[in-house]
């Protein structure tokens, strides 16, 4: 067992006194195993933060009606009556002013929005048109642009 270990002793040695001789070498051959070793980890770092950009992207357009700030709860109300009587629209949600103020914070501008005295954001919908042509947006963009 001694010869063993005096034998792996003699080879490191070796091998340090051939790294120390080339310094040019072994500063290169580190670099290229450094690079080697990194290449996986920054390929997955690319590829989870594709993947988390995709999650937030939506397929399908969609058209935001911003309210006023003095529209109260029946005026939102009548809209979303409205909302739900158009044969133009597939889909639509209500976003509130507090959960758009939460859902910018959570996107990464919390600290941004911090300084300010009052939340700036509107209330809103979010309408899915029934279909995609750009007619088709043209006209619900002549329904919606005026209401309060």
């Amino acid at each position: 067992m001694l010869s063993w270990v005096q034998l792996h002793l003699r080879a490191a040695l070796q091998a340090l006194r051939r790294l120390v001789r080339q310094p040019v070498g072994t500063v290169l051959s580190a670099m290229v195993v450094g690079i080697a070793l990194s290449l996986p980890a920054a390929g997955y770092l690319l590829l989870d933060n594709v993947s988390t950009l995709a999650r937030g992207v939506s397929g399908t357009p969609e058209i935001s009606i911003f309210m006023r700030d003095a529209v109260d709860n029946a005026g939102v109300a009548a809209i979303e009556r409205r909302l739900q009587a158009d044969a133009q629209v597939a889909s639509y949600r209500f976003v509130s002013r507090d959960e758009a103020l939460r859902q910018l914070e959570q996107s990464g501008l919390g600290d941004v929005l911090g300084g300010l005295a009052t939340n700036p954001l509107p209330d809103a919908f979010v309408v899915v048109p029934r279909g995609g042509e750009p007619e088709l947006y043209a006209v619900l963009h002549e329904r919606f642009g005026a209401w309060d």
